[in-house]
């Protein structure tokens, strides 16, 4: 199976290769994830782990790294209660977001099916969200952005239930999106067919009525909803929205739609596409950039890292995914313009040492030893367990992020112990961040939104259920 270089052939999804298991501890029963759905609903999945804090290493702080050491002022006696509260609000946001981020996806890994033609792929989309059908919405997804927002939820979901956030027996499939879809109707004279296998569909008519959510109909568990301001009873907000006139901008909404396998599917990725074409006045281009992988996930990095120190936009173009980038390498053209000859830095890696860790939907390459040159002088990064240790031209510097964020948080009285505890445990794991690359062909890619996904996992990932009760008990009520 092969990708064509350009938007006037289908591209073709990856196909289902060897299962990639990822680091799971222990968590809330349940089936493996992508298993399919017991009892009519998608089963919370396994927390994700990431490796937590070893032991310290002896380190220096360089002065005034941190707040709140010796000869500042003495903070203010609000300043506890205000970062517990914003710590919990973080913690509820990000909550919130995974909850919408689940109806819009669905959580379930179930096969995509298609439609026939463009105009039931779109009609397919917004039905899906009208019945409230998540499993719906997410076959009707094109399927490597399926299966880009199921890994997603899939995590975040098991980690905000692993750490007492969601309530482990929420049946997620009754909550969420409230909407009624009527008169939908899609204006076939003003349909767009860039190539055979990209087409935009308008809508003529039609209005979408949402009701607002609050949060006793999103999964929280007992104890953040007790911790929660009590509201005004109030009744349900709705809003409807003219489909054929979408506030802001007067303009019709418009689906994009792409071809796999003799099958439509609707593109999040080039609806949203389409939409900042339009507004910027530019037309989609006839050509693309051709997807052009590396030989191992390493490779892919050196790759990208060479790339990025020569500067060279094609290269990083290429590297990127071609199916769930495929948007990116058809306007390839037009971000190679827009940017226009670029000089490279002059830097080039001498030596590159990394480790591989599976994680879901990919395999992450994390940084184990580093060596540039830039004008004649050479800079390397070793690590050496939880420290790092930098050797150049004005010697060397050895820093361990957890010992010295503890020793120095410890210091300021205002902030929690389990603050400070969970602030070393997520410095002690940024060593781990590293870079997603996934196999598509036989071919190793980068890919830039699964590397976001496991930045936001390796941070929930430090947090504790011991320190969300903190936080809770510590809320003003």
């Amino acid at each position: 199976m092969t990708y064509p270089s350009g938007p006037g052939n289908p591209w073709q999804p990856q196909q289902p290769g060897p299962e990639q298991q990822p680091p799971y501890a222990p968590g809330p029963a349940g089936p493996p994830p992508g298993a399919p759905p017991q009892g009519g609903y998608p089963q919370p999945p396994l927390g994700y782990q990431y490796p937590h804090q070893g032991q310290p290493h002896p380190g220096q702080l360089p002065p005034g790294a941190f707040p709140g050491g010796p000869g500042q002022p003495p903070p203010q006696k609000n300043r506890r209660t205000g970062l517990l509260v914003g710590s919990l609000v973080g913690v509820v946001a990000v909550g919130a977001a995974a909850v919408g981020s689940y109806f819009a996806f669905g959580g379930s890994s179930a096969a995509n099916s298609g439609e026939a033609d463009p105009v039931s792929a779109a009609s397919r989309l917004l039905t899906a969200v009208e019945q409230e059908d998540a499993v719906g919405l997410l076959e009707s997804l094109a399927p490597a952005e399926a299966r880009l927002g199921a890994d997603y939820v899939e995590i975040m979901v098991g980690e905000l239930t692993r750490i007492g956030i969601f309530d482990e027996s929420t049946d997620p499939t009754t909550l969420g999106f409230n909407g009624t879809l009527e008169g939908l109707a899609f204006d076939e004279a003003a349909e767009e067919r860039v190539n055979e296998r990209l087409v935009i569909n308008t809508v003529s008519s039609g209005t979408l009525t949402t009701e607002n959510a609050s949060p006793q109909d999103l999964p929280f568990s007992d104890k953040v909803l007790d911790a929660m301001p009590e509201l005004p009873e109030t009744g349900p907000e709705t809003e409807t929205i003219d489909l054929a006139r979408l506030p802001g901008t007067g303009q019709p909404l418009r689906v994009a739609t792409i071809q796999i396998d003799g099958e439509w599917y609707p593109s999040v990725f080039y609806s949203v596409a389409d939409f900042a074409l339009r507004e910027s006045g530019i037309g989609w281009p006839r050509d693309s950039v051709p997807a052009v992988g590396a030989d191992s996930p390493e490779a892919a990095v050196e790759n990208l890292l060479t790339a990025a120190l020569d500067v060279d936009i094609r290269r990083l173009v290429e590297l990127l995914p071609p199916d769930e980038m495929a948007v990116v390498h058809d306007l390839g053209p037009l971000l190679l313009e827009a940017i226009g000859q670029t000089e490279p830095t002059g830097a080039r890696v001498v030596e590159l040492s990394t480790s591989t860790t599976n994680v879901t939907g990919g395999t992450r390459v994390s940084l184990e030893h580093v060596s540039v040159e830039a004008d004649g002088e050479q800079v390397s990064i070793q690590r050496d367990g939880d420290c790092l240790q930098a050797t150049g031209p004005r010697g060397e510097e050895r820093v361990c992020p957890s010992e010295q964020a503890g020793l120095h948080l410890s210091q300021d009285p205002s902030i929690p112990p389990e603050a400070v505890q969970f602030i070393e445990r997520l410095a002690a794991n940024v060593l781990d961040v590293g870079i997603v690359t996934v196999e598509v062909d036989g071919e190793w890619y980068v890919s830039p939104l699964r590397t976001g996904i496991d930045l936001v996992a390796l941070v929930l990932s430090s947090v504790e259920p011991e320190d969300i009760d903190a936080l809770l008990a510590s809320a003003p009520r």
